[in-house]
C-alpha cells in the first residue's frame, strides 16, 4: 500500500525470517498481516495471521507446519520497500486456528521476545552481598541471556526473591532505584529509565501523527516522598527525602511541584518497601519520585509507520501548544501491517512535566 510519509512517499513492506531463514513466496503469499507490540512492562509480543487453506486439495495448509513449531526463532521487520528494520526478534509461544463456516480458516502465530523465558516458573532464593546490577546478570546468564547491565552501585546485604518470576522480581528491583527492563534479541539489558535523555527523534502533528491524545492529571501528585526504615546495625531509624526539585523536567513544570502550587504542599510516605540502608533509602525515595511525576502526563497515539520508534527513548512532540508540545518517554509501541491498511505505529507516551 501507498502512504505518504513526513518527506516521502513510500510503499509499505514487511520481512519475516524464521530460524534464520525468510519465508518463502508461497508463506508470504498467505500472510494477511502481522502486529509487533513492543513494551518496557512486560514481553513484547507478534503476531501473524496467515490463511491456512489448501484450495487445490480441500485442506489446511500451514497448521500443521514444522515452520511455526513452539520454540522457532522469528525476527519480524517492517518499512518501506527498501528500508526495512527489525522490530521484533522472538520466539514462537503460541498457534490459535479460527475456523468459520463464513470465511476461510486462519492460523495465528504468536510470540514474545525472550523476556517470555523470566516469566516461566517462580522461584525463592536469596542474594548475599550483591547489587541489583549483578543480580540481573546473574539472572539473564542462568536463561540463557547476554546480560547488558549498568552498575546500580549499591551492594545488599541480603535480597529476597520470594516465589516470583525472574522477571517481576527483575522488575521490582529495577522500580526501586529508577531502572528498567528490556530485552533485544538475546541480550537482556537492566539500565536507568532513559527518559532524562535528551530526545533522539521528532514528530509532527502536521506530517507524522494522524492521531494524538495527551492527558493531564495532577490528582495523584506530591511535592514530596519520604522513605522510612530501619537499620539493624546501628538500631537507628532510616529516613530519606526527595522532592520535586530533584526531578529532571521533560519541559515546563514538573507535575509534583504544580501539584504543590496549586493545591498546598503534600507528602508520599513509603514504609511499604523494606529498606535497611542509607544508601537504598535513598535510591527508592528518588525513583519514587521520578516515577511519580512521570505519570503527570500520559498520552497515546497513531503514525504513519515508524520502526525506529522503540520503548525506552525520548520523543519530540511538536503542534500541540505550549501546555503539550515538547519531550515524552515512549512507553510502547504497536506495529501493525496488513496489505489493505499499510503499515501504521500506536504508541503510549509519559511526561513529567508540562
Amino acid at each position: 500500500m501507498t502512504e505518504v510519509t513526513s518527506d516521502r512517499i513510500a510503499v509499505a513492506d514487511m520481512a519475516v525470517t524464521i530460524n534464520g531463514v525468510a519465508l518463502t513466496p508461497e508463506v508470504y503469499a498467505d500472510l494477511l498481516g502481522a502486529t509487533v507490540k513492543d513494551d518496557l512492562e512486560g514481553p513484547s509480543m507478534f503476531t501473524l495471521r496467515l490463511q491456512t487453506w489448501d484450495q487445490d486439495k480441500l485442506q489446511l495448509s500451514w497448521v500443521d507446519s514444522a515452520l511455526f513449531d513452539i520454540g522457532n526463532a522469528v525476527v519480524v521487520s517492517l518499512g518501506y520497500v527498501g528500508t526495512l528494520d527489525p522490530v521484533m526478534d522472538g520466539e514462537i509461544t503460541s498457534l490459535e486456528l479460527v475456523m468459520s463456516d463464513e470465511d476461510l480458516p486462519v492460523l495465528v502465530v504468536q510470540g514474545c521476545d525472550r523476556r517470555h523465558r523470566l516469566t516461566r516458573g517462580t522461584s525463592t532464593c536469596v542474594f548475599n552481598d550483591m547489587k541489583d546490577s549483578d543480580i540481573a546478570a546473574q539472572i539473564a546468564r542462568a536463561q540463557g541471556l547476554v546480560p547488558e547491565v549498568v552498575d546500580s552501585k549499591t551492594v545488599h546485604e541480603s535480597v529476597l526473591q520470594h516465589a516470583q518470576t525472574d522477571l517481576a522480581f527483575l522488575h521490582d528491583r529495577a522500580s526501586a532505584i529508577g531502572y528498567e527492563v528490556a530485552v533485544a534479541g538475546k541480550t537482556l539489558y537492566f539500565r536507568p529509565a532513559q527518559n532524562a535523555a535528551k530526545a533522539t527523534l521528532s514528530l509532527s502533528t502536521t506530517a507524522d501523527v494522524v492521531r494524538f491524545q495527551p492527558r493531564l492529571t495532577a490528582r495523584w501528585q506530591a511535592g514530596q516522598v519520604i522513605v522510612r526504615g530501619w537499620d539493624p546495625d546501628t538500631k537507628q531509624a532510616i529516613v530519606a527525602t526527595a522532592s520535586s526539585t530533584g526531578v529532571t523536567s521533560m519541559g515546563g513544570m514538573v507535575g509534583p511541584a504544580a501539584a504543590d502550587s496549586a493545591f498546598g504542599a503534600a507528602t508520599n510516605d513509603c514504609v511499604s518497601t523494606p529498606v535497611s540502608t542509607q544508601q537504598e533509602a535513598d535510591q527508592l525515595a528518588a525513583s519514587r519520585m521520578a516515577q511519580m511525576a512521570l505519570d503527570y502526563v500520559e498520552g497515546d497515539g497513531e503514525c504513519f509507520g515508524r520502526s525506529d520508534l522503540k520503548p525506552g527513548m525520548t520523543v519530540t512532540i511538536d503542534g500541540l501548544g505550549r501546555r503539550f508540545s515538547g519531550s515524552y518517554y515512549l512507553v510502547s509501541v504497536t506495529h501493525s501491517y496488513s496489505a489493505e491498511q499499510g503499515y501504521r505505529t500506536e504508541f503510549n507516551v509519559k511526561r513529567n512535566a508540562s
